[in-house]
């Protein structure tokens, strides 16, 4: 059957000041190309390749506790079942409670099961603190020199192997495919490890003998000779720049990258993340722009960083423990103290796992007259559990059939960006007595922790020379077919008089695979403002020009999401059903966020 791309036309109803969306009908188009997402989740390799069949060496171990061991020797059990951990990888922290579970049944079945943790300079307070939090009954093994991993043959820090009584590898890969790079399922749709066992004690073959394993990507190859880039020159400046916002202590990453030796027992991770462009996290393609917050990585910086860790990640000149600048201590605001502080009310529970919707909070301002806002800042109490929030401004009574989310945001947070400072004679206007509409988005990180989430406002002295206006350009009339792994969805709005844009934001949920803004300008051809070829749920970039980016009166700004609903994503959570307009994950969203003021 032929897609079609769905339109909303958005004219102007009342007054210049709003855009409000009035419905139009549907047109036929042709899709942009668009290159399909890369893979995250469990992928099937090549049993030959990985080992399958073949026995691993037997080498000696000893756990924390001092008590000796070998590899693939069962002893009079069934089999051996070796996991690789991490008590800081973001991936193994949401395997935790699957593992503890896993630990149990092994036992049951007469198994024995052995977690590995290879991360050099891990202390073993901090490896039993890990087991003792997820209630983890396991033989423990520290394999700092990687002798063991790689015996085994292990990528990543979520791998698993399946050995025989023999110490043959029967499988290894992913325990199932519930968690992967930027997503979460509720249950697992294969379960790997389970089939494998079972197939195990019936004497058969394991339906699927290798995949790989979603995980922080392990680094076991031997190092050479130090080059011309050096922590102390370029390296340490791009590390510094690029990723010691978001990794440092305290900050909102699993693990620092401040120090040489931090950056070094990680550096199997920052390579891979570094070669497929997953870290820095961005997104936009170089078409547009240019971007004022744009904070990935140039051509020579990713080429520079990559050959420093190839080179052996040599110090340089000058101190080699030199620690790279925090950007703040925990207890600041980015935006400078807030003239308000405003908390949602009561802790948010969030559990060791599972899938959550989202939590939706209303609350009170209580201002007896209009504010003028100038910087915004979110911070939640437990952000490495906090998806995204966003907050809205209500507009009508409480209990009003007014009662409505004004069109766009009034702040958003994705980790690594909480924070807005808007330039000097520019300000959001807050109406007296408004009421603001907290949407938040938990992701349980494999332990049980709370939130209260809070917004710091700045406020400017008085009105601005510009009010900068957020709307929404969103079409809710559309449905996704089942299987379909490139259907598009588009929107568009003609602008009511000449306006500057200042921002983009996309938003989609987890079908989400790609967005467009485009521009027209009366007798011009189609612009690009914002390609986003391979769109990420967990990053939910605002992209601020900049330059404010000038329309006239009578410009058409487009907006088009491309969605996949195919099996082919692992994040789908139910390739089989239709998808439609809804509030939670499971359901989808098509919206273009445009920050803009009148000119």
């Amino acid at each position: 059957m032929q897609q079609h791309r769905s339109r909303s036309v958005f004219v102007l109803l009342a007054s210049v000041a709003t855009w409000v969306l009035a419905s139009a009908g549907v047109a036929a188009q042709d899709a942009r190309p668009v290159e399909a997402s890369s893979k995250r989740g469990p992928r099937v390799l090549d049993p030959a390749e990985c080992g399958i069949g073949e026995a691993v060496p037997r080498l000696a171990w000893r756990d924390l506790d001092g008590r000796p061991g070998r590899l693939g020797e069962a002893g009079a059990l069934g089999g051996q079942v070796v996991v690789l951990t991490d008590t800081a990888c973001p991936l193994a922290q949401k395997y935790a409670p699957t593992v503890a579970r896993l630990a149990k049944r092994c036992r049951q079945d007469d198994l024995d099961f052995v977690l590995l943790n290879t991360v050099e300079g891990e202390e073993p307070a901090e490896m039993r603190r890990w087991l003792a939090e997820h209630e983890i009954e396991a033989t423990y093994v520290h394999d700092p020199s990687g002798e063991l991993a790689r015996a085994l043959g292990a990528r990543t820090t979520t791998d698993v192997f399946l050995l025989d009584r023999r110490g043959r590898r029967v499988y290894r890969g992913a325990i199932d495919d519930r968690f992967g790079l930027g997503y979460a399922l509720d249950a697992p749709r294969e379960r790997y490890l389970d089939e494998a066992i079972e197939a195990l004690f019936d004497g058969d073959a394991a339906p699927v003998p290798a995949t790989w394993a979603p995980g922080c990507v392990l680094d076991l190859e031997p190092t050479t000779a130090a080059g011309e880039l050096s922590w102390n020159g370029r390296a340490g400046a791009i590390i510094e720049r690029r990723c010691a916002a978001c990794h440092h202590e305290g900050g909102v990453a699993p693990f620092e990258l401040t120090t040489r030796e931090a950056v070094e027992r990680r550096k199997g991770m920052v390579r891979f993340v570094v070669e497929e462009r997953l870290m820095p996290p961005w997104g936009a393609t170089e078409e547009g722009g240019p971007w004022r917050n744009d904070h990935s990585l140039s051509p020579a910086e990713r080429d520079d960083l990559l050959a420093w860790l190839a080179d052996g990640l040599p110090a340089g000149e000058g101190d080699a423990a030199r620690e790279l600048r925090a950007p703040r201590a925990e207890s600041e605001w980015l935006i400078g103290e807030p003239d308000v502080v405003i908390e949602i009310p009561e802790d948010r529970h969030i559990p060791a796992e599972g899938v959550l919707d989202y939590v939706e909070v209303v609350v009170p301002t209580n201002f007896d007259e209009d504010r003028w806002v100038r910087a915004v800042e979110i911070r939640p109490t437990a952000p490495q559990a906090v998806h995204h929030v966003l907050v809205h401004v209500l507009d009508g009574r409480p209990h009003d059939e007014s009662d409505r989310r004004l069109p766009g945001f009034l702040a958003a947070y994705v980790p690594g960006n909480s924070e807005h400072v808007l330039p000097p004679g520019f300000a959001k206007k807050l109406k007296a007595g408004s009421r603001l509409f907290f949407q938040l988005h938990y992701t349980p990180n494999g332990a049980a922790t709370s939130d209260r989430t809070r917004l710091g406002l700045v406020f400017a002295d008085g009105p601005p020379e510009h009010e900068v206006r957020c709307v929404g350009i969103a079409n809710k009339r559309f449905e996704i077919p089942p299987g379909a792994a490139m259907h598009d969805v588009s929107s568009e709005f003609e602008v009511p008089r000449e306006v500057a844009l200042l921002s983009l934001m996309p938003h989609m949920h987890l079908r989400g695979r790609a967005f467009l803004f485009e521009s027209e300008r009366p007798g011009e051809p189609l612009e690009t403002l914002l390609e986003v070829p391979d769109y990420d749920f967990n990053w939910q970039f605002a992209y601020r020009f900049e330059e404010p980016v000038v329309l006239p009166r009578g410009s058409r700004i487009t907006v088009t999401g491309w969605f996949d609903n195919s099996e082919d994503n692992p994040a789908n959570p139910d390739p089989a059903q239709a998808v439609h307009w809804g509030d939670q994950t499971f359901d989808e969203m098509m919206i273009g966020y445009v920050e803009y003021y009148l000119r």
